[in-house]
């Protein structure tokens, strides 16, 4: 099993540590995980995202030259996942309507996987090189 595992790119994670080192993995492999930061005394934090995603939100929240078309970019900190929280960013895509609502298509920016609410923990999202500004 574990070998089968291993040839397909998977691990099994039983615990939180294994789980942390399946994400220091990912850090080389894949590349919607993009920055972990680690400290002695904080859980690890993650910052999640694609390229995509980046040239949107720069397009999207602070590009546009109407600034009536610009979205405003939101996070939310209430997915708690266990030993960590999950915060995700939204914003409203202002060039797509949805017909049922006629409202404006919300869509998923970066993602930031966090243990703890303080400077330490946010400091390192807010000074990301490829995060808007």
């Amino acid at each position: 099993m574990r070998a089968q595992r291993t040839a397909e790119g998977r691990s099994h994670c039983a615990n939180f540590a294994d789980e942390i080192q399946c994400v220091i993995n990912l850090l080389h492999q894949d590349r919607f995980v993009r920055r972990m930061e680690l400290s002695a005394s904080h859980v690890p934090s993650v910052v999640l995202y694609t390229d995509r995603q980046i040239k949107e939100i720069a397009a999207i929240c602070f590009g546009a030259n109407d600034h009536s078309m610009r979205s405003v970019m939101g996070f939310n900190k209430t997915y708690n996942l266990g030993a960590v929280y999950v915060i995700p960013c939204v914003y409203k895509n202002q060039a797509l309507l949805r017909r049922r609502t006629n409202d404006h298509a919300i869509f998923m920016g970066p993602i930031f996987i966090h243990g703890h609410s303080d400077f330490q923990t946010y400091e390192p999202l807010a000074r990301h090189d490829n995060c808007p500004k």
